[in-house]
Formats: structure tokens, C-alpha cells, sequence
């Protein structure tokens, strides 16, 4: 995990309501339904995310001990998305919103379970997460960044009202050499298109 330049002085909230959906935060309880979604939603995930080829148990206890100390760090706020799209209770998607990008902005990262793909449940957490980026103090800016093959995900932030910046730009950290198209949503221009 690389250290940011800059966090927000607080953290949103751990738990977070967007329409039948809830995020919370993620805890070491979360564990097996974590490692349960990745793991049957490989196919689904692995040509976007390249973290999924190698994930195993282990890789979910790292994840879960990165993410309480992002949170404490105020570096990273990443939520387990649950609802009754699938099953109550279970995990059908990972979001985050992450202080990677620079002073005043949080990026904003997920992926969903492959059996709650086509339900608007990454529209509905990304508008959540903007809302609760846009109330922290000394944010301004929101960004989405995706993989440029995977067309579906570019649909959340259009669909939201962010604008699509012309030029690709580099990849998460440790795949800086990789080419991203970016999304970026001003404070004072959110508006979203909640349905």
C-alpha cells in the first residue's frame, strides 16, 4: 500500500445506506464471506483486476489487516456492499474510497459478485461513497478510474454525471505503467442521477 501525500482529518461514516443496499465497513468477521465472493466470482473479475489470479485465504486476511489500518491512517475507506440482491447478508460487492490521488481528492474503486452483475449495485455504492467523500472536510474532487476494456464499469460514473477525461492516465499504484480512463466529479457540480 502506498503512503498518500495527503488524508482527510476524519473518516465517513463506517456504515452507510443506499437504498436497500448497506456498506459497512469490513472486519476480520467478514472474512469467509469476503474470500467466498472473490473466489466465485474469478472469472468475472480476473481479466480487470489482476489481484484476483493469485487470491487465496491468505489474501483476504492481508486485505481485511490493509484495510483497518487504511482507515485508521485515514488512507483508504473501504466497505463490504450487502443486500438482498443476491442473499441478505452476503457480500455482493467491494467499494472504496481512497486517498491516493492528491490534496482535496478520494478516488473510488469496486468490483461486484458476479451473480449481482446488471443490478445498478456499483452505481447505487458509488453514489453513496461520493456523497460521504463530498461531506469530509477539504474534499473537492472525486475520481473513478477503470480499465479502458471493461466498458461496464465506465457506465457507473456516466450514468452519475462525472465527466470523462480525454487522456488515459496511469494505472493504481504498482501498475503505474498500465493506462486507466479516469473519471472526476467536482463538489460543487454533484448532482447525481440517482435512478
Amino acid at each position: 500500500m502506498t503512503t498518500p501525500t495527503w488524508a482527510p482529518p476524519a473518516a465517513p461514516p463506517e456504515a452507510l445506506v443506499a437504498g436497500e443496499l448497506r456498506l459497512d465497513r469490513w472486519r476480520p468477521g467478514d472474512r469467509d464471506d469476503l474470500y467466498a465472493a472473490v473466489d466465485t466470482s474469478r472469472a468475472h473479475l480476473e481479466p480487470f483486476l489482476p489481484w484476483v489470479a493469485g487470491y487465496e485465504p491468505a489474501s483476504t486476511e492481508w486485505f481485511l489487516n490493509q484495510a483497518h489500518e487504511g482507515w485508521e491512517m485515514r488512507r483508504e475507506f473501504n466497505y463490504r456492499v450487502s443486500g438482498p440482491a443476491v442473499a441478505p447478508g452476503r457480500v455482493l460487492a467491494g467499494v472504496g474510497l481512497m486517498a491516493r490521488q492528491g490534496p482535496g481528492e478520494l478516488e473510488i474503486g469496486y468490483w461486484v459478485h458476479a451473480a449481482a452483475v446488471g443490478r445498478g449495485i456499483a452505481r447505487a455504492a458509488a453514489a453513496a461513497l461520493t456523497d460521504a467523500a463530498f461531506a469530509l472536510p477539504g474534499v473537492e474532487c472525486v475520481r473513478i478510474h477503470h480499465d479502458p476494456r471493461n466498458v461496464a464499469s465506465g457506465r457507473i460514473p456516466a450514468r452519475l454525471g462525472y465527466r470523462r477525461l480525454p487522456d488515459l492516465v496511469p494505472g493504481p499504484p504498482g501498475r503505474e505503467d498500465e493506462r486507466h480512463v479516469a473519471w472526476v466529479v467536482w463538489k460543487d457540480e454533484w448532482a447525481p442521477v440517482r435512478g
